[in-house]
């Protein structure tokens, strides 16, 4: 259950909603700044955090070019009001000197829409070469293709399950490793796709790659193929909130971008993605010249006589 604070002035009592997702008695937010918010007491917290983040949309910001600088403590476990002492309490007190102002900040720019493949080779000595491709993906802006970006990196690269674990390592040993990283950013962030290539296998690597990737832009995944990477993902998502500190990291992280609302939310939004939703994020997401390559490849190895490139075609 979550409860946020209520203003400084404002003397009614912090709303109470029930989380089906997150396992524990309550969590609490301290709002914008310490000097804005009434302390809410806790009684038996078993995990807590403050989080310090820079607000994109407050209405305390009203100097062009300026933010304010919020803090919000979080805790998880046992809620009480009647208590005076507890965590949140002693946070009040910490920081109950600097009072809320504004900061001469300039968002930087953000990167323009890629069109053109961006490539960095470099050689070392090794027996392996590595092979990493990133293409721009999803920001919390948009909320419901963040959810089916998270699916496609089920798809495509959950451990011994993903496609591109299937076809690289364990049908063909062209790789000893595969594996994709995708960090929800406050802004658009990078898929990445990484392998450990075996031998001279560079480009039949770099081909499968692709090929997989345009495979989900231009196939519609199964809804078996959907049902069982949402399981995985419920499944995961459950382990790592499984503790008080789980908890209280996934709710901090999210507020520290956004809404730790997204925390509680997460799993319901999963559930709503469709094998529409994949295709049209995939064909959003894999467009041709819309990724960075980087290869750094054996000392003792030629470059490919040949080259692999996404097409995708049926890309938006």
């Amino acid at each position: 259950m979550v409860s946020r604070c209520s203003r400084k002035g404002n003397n009614t009592k912090p709303s109470i909603r029930v989380s089906p997702h997150l396992r524990g008695d309550g969590a609490v937010r301290v709002g914008d700044s310490a000097a804005a918010c009434v302390p809410v007491p806790c009684d038996k917290v078993l995990a807590a955090g403050v989080v310090f983040k820079v607000c994109a949309d407050r209405k305390a910001c009203r100097v062009k070019g300026s933010k304010p600088i919020a803090i919000c403590y979080l805790s998880v476990g046992r809620v009480a009001l009647k208590f005076k002492r507890s965590p949140a309490h002693r946070v009040q007190q910490l920081v109950a000197n600097y009072k809320a102002k504004t900061i001469d900040w300039t968002e930087p720019a953000r990167e323009t829409a890629q069109s053109q493949v961006r490539k960095h080779i470099t050689t070392r000595d090794s027996e392996i070469t590595a092979v990493a491709y990133a293409w721009h993906a999803p920001g919390m802006p948009d909320k419901a293709d963040i959810c089916a970006t998270d699916l496609i990196y089920i798809i495509l690269g959950q451990k011994s399950t993903g496609r591109l674990h299937k076809v690289l390592v364990e049908e063909n040993q062209w790789a000893s490793n595969v594996d994709i990283t995708y960090l929800t950013q406050q802004h658009p962030g990078l898929l990445v796709i990484r392998a450990a290539v075996l031998e001279k296998n560079e480009l039949v690597v770099r081909k499968a790659i692709l090929e997989q990737v345009e495979r989900l832009v231009n196939e519609k995944v199964t809804e078996q193929e959907l049902a069982r990477a949402k399981l995985l993902l419920r499944t995961e998502y459950a382990f790592g909130n499984e503790s008080y500190a789980g908890q209280v990291m996934s709710m901090g992280f999210y507020e520290g971008i956004d809404t730790y609302e997204f925390a509680i939310e997460y799993i319901d939004r999963v559930n709503l993605v469709t094998v529409d939703d994949i295709q049209a994020v995939a064909r959003n997401m894999f467009q041709a010249g819309s990724y960075s390559l980087v290869i750094l490849r054996r000392e003792k190895d030629a470059p490919p006589a040949q080259e692999v490139k996404l097409l995708c075609p049926a890309a938006s």
